[in-house]
């Protein structure tokens, strides 16, 4: 389903608030999460404090996404990735489909950020 097709799904008075969730550019939302990583990273890093790139949501992050996240980790000196898989009943289901297991899943995003990362 498509996301024209998921909008004429909505109750009339739901559509024009679902439609920025459903259509929005990608390369932004990924520009906004980096740059307020790099605003956080430096005001509160210090030796009591870490600061961890945390992307959310396995099953929906794409792999140019996920591998912006592991450069920006490497070039901030190894800052770990802290990544949850199955965070919903709907994820814990996708799951359990043949084609994306959880094992699959934690193995691809393994494969791309690295060793750095906590699922």
């Amino acid at each position: 389903m498509g996301g024209e097709e998921f909008i004429e799904t909505l109750p009339p008075d739901l559509k024009a608030e679902a439609r920025p969730f459903v259509f929005f550019d990608n390369e932004a939302v990924a520009d906004s999460y980096l740059r307020l990583f790099d605003e956080l990273y430096e005001a509160y890093k210090n030796t009591a404090t870490r600061i961890l790139l945390a992307p959310c949501w396995a099953h929906g992050a794409s792999e140019a996404f996920l591998r912006r996240v592991r450069a920006k980790a490497d070039e901030r000196g190894g800052v770990m990735i802290h990544m949850h898989l199955l965070q919903s009943p709907v994820q814990k289901q996708r799951a359990r489909s043949p084609l994306r297991g959880a094992a699959a899943i934690g193995q691809a995003v393994g494969a791309v950020l690295g060793q750095r990362h906590m699922v």
